[in-house]
């Protein structure tokens, strides 16, 4: 993703830099955690817990772990082309 092009004095944006690599890196390690989400998601699903129980543990409703988490990454998920 391009970064917006902004004329700006030196120490602004550096101060601005510093804050998009902030936000690259927090990108990122959100990435890994979703990863490690879903395994730990998955590994649930296998030991026979529910959707209920996940989504407890996930702090969401059961429909919304399900929707969230029913596929794994070598299945695709369906896109619904039916748009509003």
């Amino acid at each position: 993703m391009s970064r917006p092009r902004m004329d700006l004095p030196e120490d602004l944006a550096s101060h601005i830099g510093t804050l998009w690599a902030n936000i690259d890196e927090t990108k990122a390690t959100l990435e890994v955690y979703e990863l490690q989400l879903k395994a730990a998601v998955k590994k649930a699903q296998m030991l026979g817990c529910s959707w209920r129980a996940i989504g407890e543990a996930l702090g969401v409703s059961a429909q919304a772990a399900h929707e969230h988490y029913r596929y794994n990454d070598t299945q695709p998920r369906l896109v619904d082309t039916m748009a509003d």
